[in-house]
């Protein structure tokens, strides 16, 4: 299960709205296949979207990010 938020970096931070997080299985609850982890992950990255446009498509995104992944505990 995971979930995207984002802000712009000048905001310095952002709020997880409460119903995401509730959605959320406890740290080491197995999810289908996967043996539970301990941790969930939190991916912080920059990056950018860029729209262009091609014959057949009706909308097209580029998205880019380069940044690190860091595995935190949550409940």
């Amino acid at each position: 299960m995971n979930f995207n938020c984002v802000a712009p970096l000048a905001a310095g931070q952002f709020t997880v709205p409460a119903a995401v997080l509730e959605s959320l299985p406890p740290t080491g609850v197995a999810i289908g296949a996967l043996p539970p982890t301990g941790n969930g992950y939190v991916y912080v990255a920059n990056g950018s979207i860029q729209q262009f446009s091609a014959p057949g498509l009706n909308l097209g995104l580029l998205f880019f990010s380069a940044g690190r992944w860091v595995s935190v505990p949550f409940n």
